[in-house]
């Protein structure tokens, strides 16, 4: 399973839930920002992946 955590600069929550999970048997983890200049910044092709992706309706607010 492959796991992206988003957050807005990509400097506390989701580097920091990237490494909970970092070790979990099974699961891929990586994190990344929307803010403009974050260090990480969500591409617009992960976008695009993660919406077409089958999602739960309820995640998809």
């Amino acid at each position: 399973m492959n796991v992206l955590f988003v957050c807005s600069q990509n400097k506390l929550r989701s580097p920091t839930a990237e490494q909970v999970f970092a070790n979990w048997p099974g699961v891929e983890v990586s994190s990344a920002g929307l803010d403009d200049g974050c260090g990480n910044p969500v591409t617009p092709e992960a976008l695009v992946r993660i919406l077409e992706a089958k999602v739960p309706p309820f995640l998809r607010r």
